[in-house]
């Protein structure tokens, strides 16, 4: 297997793939093609940062868990029998490398004398709400891509940026006035809506 790339957050617009393009990419990474890494990096790499900040791990904790995520997918990857089953490997991989490093940190960390770890409830989430989260996530996404550019753009830079941007400096990249920011979102996000709307009612047809 040829050496793992450099993974790094993407800033590339989302587009969920088909069962059939999803598989031609695991084969393409399998073969060694980085631009195939980074593309099927898109798909899960906001979930992969969204994990670690559950368990209340800070940035570069978080970026250390994606590190680790990203190579453990590089050298895990060759033995998943079908893309299929790809999703629910990152989450669990996710959500174990994120739990450790978070016991870690509670190690390091000063504690109180004689604490009664009994009594502390286990509040970090779980696989299936995780996976739950990915799907909602992706079907966001998803939806996002099929909105108008200016809608999608906006929303994208309002919440799915890692850094979402103000009403001011999203006026600043439109070059609107900022009272125009609130309700130009107001109706992206009923359009937005309206796709998951209609989409739901076509999955339950």
């Amino acid at each position: 297997m040829p050496r793992p790339p450099v993974f790094r957050k993407s800033t590339a617009p989302y587009r969920v793939p088909t069962p059939a393009e999803e598989q031609e990419l695991v084969a393409a990474c399998l073969a060694g093609d980085a631009a195939a890494w980074r593309r099927l990096l898109s798909r899960y790499e906001t979930v992969i940062w969204l994990i670690p900040k559950r368990f209340g791990l800070c940035e570069e904790d978080a970026a250390e868990v994606f590190q680790a995520v990203c190579l453990a997918l590089f050298r895990g990857l060759p033995r998943l029998k079908q893309a299929a089953g790809l999703t629910r490997w990152v989450l669990t991989t996710t959500h174990r490398q994120s739990r450790d490093l978070a016991r870690k940190r509670r190690r390091e960390a000063p504690l109180p004398e004689e604490p009664d770890l009994s009594t502390i409830p286990d509040q970090s989430p779980s696989v299936a709400d995780l996976h739950e989260e990915a799907v909602t996530r992706v079907a966001i996404r998803a939806a996002i891509d099929r909105l108008a550019p200016r809608c999608a753009e906006l929303l994208r830079l309002l919440y799915l940026e890692a850094d979402p941007l103000s009403y001011r400096e999203v006026a600043k990249r439109f070059d609107i006035p900022e009272g125009t920011v609130g309700p130009t979102r107001a109706r992206c996000l009923s359009r937005l809506r309206e796709i998951l709307e209609k989409e739901l009612r076509g999955s339950t047809k």
